[in-house]
């Protein structure tokens, strides 16, 4: 997948390190990562309210692989391409659909 420049990249708060948002400014995409709140320093309101923001188009994603994970059971993309997991996962549903009998 290609970014165009100055594209936000929506990421969870596991990628919420100071390295990471220095890569994504040093090639001129905008931070969408998510703050993360630490023992000793709650959220402010403004990084609730990003937070919220970024999460809109995040919970396709969640959702998305959700539903990998119960119905064809998925537990993690194996791949770095795209091209690779998405047939591991075709393949993937296409075999429990017909196992179970029901046409996707």
């Amino acid at each position: 997948m290609v970014l165009q420049p100055c594209a936000a990249v929506p990421a969870d708060k596991v990628y919420a390190r100071a390295k990471n948002r220095v890569y994504l400014q040093d090639r001129g995409y905008t931070g969408g990562v998510m703050s993360r709140a630490v023992r000793v320093r709650s959220l402010a309101e403004n990084e609730k309210a990003r937070k919220r923001s970024i999460s809109i188009f995040r919970y396709v994603v969640e959702q998305t692989f959700g539903t990998l994970k119960r119905r064809y059971g998925l537990f993690r993309a194996r791949y770095v391409v795209r091209p690779k997991t998405q047939a591991e996962h075709l393949l993937c549903q296409k075999l429990r659909t017909s196992k179970s009998g029901v046409s996707p």
